[in-house]
């Protein structure tokens, strides 16, 4: 029961991070899509949960799994690849 509370959250806070990306645009559509897409998976398995019987609760736990890796997959892909690596700055000063 806890992995359909967590489940909703994480969609909420995957639904507010897409909302975001498409507010800011920054990021191209399709990745806004992806994101709409895994925060309906979110919240969709993490309502669904509730309703599947008590001997089936394994499918609810796998599909979450699969939305988490794929949110993580889409992230590193994606978002990642966009952000331009930064110089660290090396303050030598001499006395």
């Amino acid at each position: 029961m806890i992995y359909n509370i967590l489940g909703i959250i994480i969609g909420i806070f995957v639904l507010i991070n897409s909302i975001l990306l498409i507010v800011s645009k920054k990021e191209k559509q399709f990745v806004c899509i992806i994101n709409l897409f895994l925060a309906i998976g979110f919240i969709g398995t993490g309502i669904g949960g509730f309703f599947i019987p008590k001997d089936l609760d394994y499918i609810t736990i796998i599909l979450l799994f699969i939305f988490a890796v794929l949110f993580l997959v889409q992230y590193y892909v994606f978002l990642k690849k966009n952000q331009a690596p930064q110089k660290h700055k090396v303050n030598s000063s001499k006395k």
